[in-house]
């Protein structure tokens, strides 16, 4: 398996546990991350990244964000960005730095597809 096979077959594991709390405080423990984490310990670089974003992530989720039923997944929404990164839209570096951008341009590309 190729790590963004591995990231998203970890990713459904992480998908549940963000929609089943809804305080996305508790986003900070690093214990929530173990299973991912271990992709990661191979992955440092890319690793770092998302480890950084997921909070952010589940802090917009809990925000509001108007998502269609398929598009709730957090999940769904790193593996837009990770399809924004192949077809060369936006380099990984800046679709991890600038997050939102990078939803928006997800966004549409997920709404042609």
């Amino acid at each position: 398996m190729t790590p963004k096979h591995l990231l998203l077959k970890k990713l459904s594991s992480l998908d549940e546990a963000i929609i089943n709390n809804s305080n996305s405080i508790a986003f900070n423990s690093k214990s929530k991350f173990k299973n991912v984490q271990t992709i990661f310990e191979k992955y440092p670089k890319q690793g770092n990244l998302f480890i950084e974003q997921i909070n952010f992530l589940a802090n917009i989720l809990m925000s509001g964000w108007e998502w269609t039923s398929e598009e709730r997944r957090p999940g769904r929404a790193l593996e837009i960005v990770l399809e924004i990164c192949e077809k060369g839209l936006i380099d990984s570096k800046e679709a991890f730095s600038s997050f939102p951008r990078a939803f928006r341009i997800g966004w549409k590309i997920s709404q042609k597809n």
